[in-house]
């Protein structure tokens, strides 16, 4: 006998015995997730993550790094008023420029968010309800565009990261904060929907790698939920 005849053989074996994977797949048990002791992590189906940059100049050249003639060239202003920038191209390319190398990498959204999905994943998974299929949901990463109706849904938590460069001290200090909110006030206080979070501010006269210390200490302080009699950290 073949293998493709014993596969088959086989197949209408089990049909006769009465078994079927989807009777197989109903009869599977999703593990039940953990109760925190903090109300607003209760009866979760996912996370959300918001990251904020202010100024936007820096998110801007975070996007445009490596293509800034391409981004200068999709300008408003300059497709509208070209005869007003007789030097525009030229000056706002070199803005994004020096905008990128005063930014430190550590800081841009893209490792912010990394370094807090990372954290989300390890912490807050055995508190989020399994769907039909036993999985987990991923870290939903939103924006502006998104934030309100993602923010808004009952079963989800939203973790929002905001960095803000004070451009008037010397030295320049990146002012990192975090909240976490539930669109629900069934699980949060009377007074607010947010549970505040942590701040920190780190000088951007350090070192780089100093810097990347600080950001990832910081995202690993992040709030997580925890079980009664646990510590919140």
């Amino acid at each position: 006998m073949n293998k493709l005849s014993r596969k088959y053989f086989l197949l209408l074996f089990l049909i006769i015995a009465g078994f079927s994977p989807q009777a197989a797949t109903a009869n599977v048990t999703c593990t039940t997730p953990l109760t925190p002791k903090q109300n607003i992590f209760k009866n979760l189906s996912g996370v959300s993550l918001y990251v904020d940059v202010l100024p936007a100049s820096y998110l801007r050249a975070e996007e445009c790094h490596n293509r800034e003639a391409e981004c200068v060239e999709n300008t408003p202003a300059l497709k509208r008023f070209p005869e007003m920038y007789p030097r525009g191209q030229e000056r706002f390319i070199q803005e994004l420029v020096d905008d990128y190398k005063a930014f430190p990498a550590p800081l841009h959204r893209e490792n912010l968010i990394r370094l807090f999905t990372a954290r989300i994943k390890r912490k807050y998974s055995s508190f989020i309800a399994p769907d039909n299929n036993c999985q987990i949901s991923d870290v939903t990463i939103i924006d502006k565009k998104t934030l309100n109706r993602v923010a808004e849904d009952k079963d989800n938590v939203t973790i929002i990261v905001r960095l803000r460069i004070l451009q008037d001290t010397k030295p320049q200090i990146a002012l990192l904060t975090t909240d976490i909110y539930r669109g629900d006030p069934q699980y949060t206080d009377l007074t607010s929907q947010v549970l505040m979070g942590d701040q920190t501010a780190i000088p951007l006269d350090l070192p780089e790698d100093r810097i990347a210390d600080l950001v990832s200490r910081f995202a690993n302080g992040l709030f997580v939920p925890t079980l009664p009699g646990e510590f919140d950290k």
